[in-house]
């Protein structure tokens, strides 16, 4: 019928238009001992590492399963998080720069870490954080992924983050952060904790690529 040609056409139209964002390639930049680490649009080319512990919670967290999704669901309360209270030693995160005009994130955030790790199957969780000019950060969406290779065995990690719809206002910055667990996800199951390594040169690629529209 022409109601359901029109509803197709709708649908499509949404559809086609969620999905024609294009994407901003950051460059993860490791942390160094004090500092975090840097989300840019320029590579980083030297050889260096960052290293994450399995085992214990690195405080970056999706909010308390189901109980956060009723939440932010029904009553639209966020999941905030302060970013400066992930433990170092469980965690790692990457800030960039404040924007100058509103982005709008539209569709699905992807990651593209190269790493290794001492666990025969270790996942990776990302967190992707909205970070105001107080310091205080927003969740905006996570994601995770379990490697299947070999332990020791350097390899390209993917991590497709959960598709959003976001509004990253001007003077707030975008902040990744990465541990190996959450209570949002089942983990691999290791009896001592094992540690993951982020590795960074010429030739390894980190990239999160944010899809954005005008």
């Amino acid at each position: 019928s022409m109601q359901t040609d029109l509803e197709h056409k709708r649908e499509f139209h949404s559809v086609d238009s969620f999905n024609s964002s294009h994407n901003i390639r950051f460059h993860l930049h490791p942390r160094g001992y004090v500092l975090n680490g840097k989300l840019k649009t320029e590579k980083f080319e030297i050889e260096d590492i960052d290293t994450i512990y399995s085992g214990m919670d690195s405080r970056a967290t999706s909010g308390v399963p189901l109980l956060s999704a009723i939440i932010d669901g029904h009553f639209r309360v966020p999941v905030f998080h302060s970013i400066p209270w992930i433990q170092r030693a469980n965690g790692v995160y990457y800030r960039s720069e404040k924007v100058d005009s509103t982005l709008k994130i539209r569709g699905i955030p992807k990651l593209r870490i190269t790493t290794s790790s001492e666990g025969e199957h270790y996942q990776i969780v990302a967190y992707l954080y909205d970070r105001n000019r107080l310091g205080l950060s927003k969740l905006i969406t996570h994601g995770t992924a379990t490697s299947i290779h070999h332990k020791g065995e350097k390899e390209v990690f993917e991590i497709d983050l959960v598709a959003t719809a976001y509004d990253l206002k001007p003077g707030h910055s975008l902040v990744l952060a990465l541990d190996t667990q959450d209570l949002l996800y089942a983990r691999p199951l290791h009896l001592v904790p094992y540690k993951t390594t982020i590795h960074f040169s010429d030739s390894d690629e980190n990239i999160f690529s944010v899809p954005v529209s005008p």
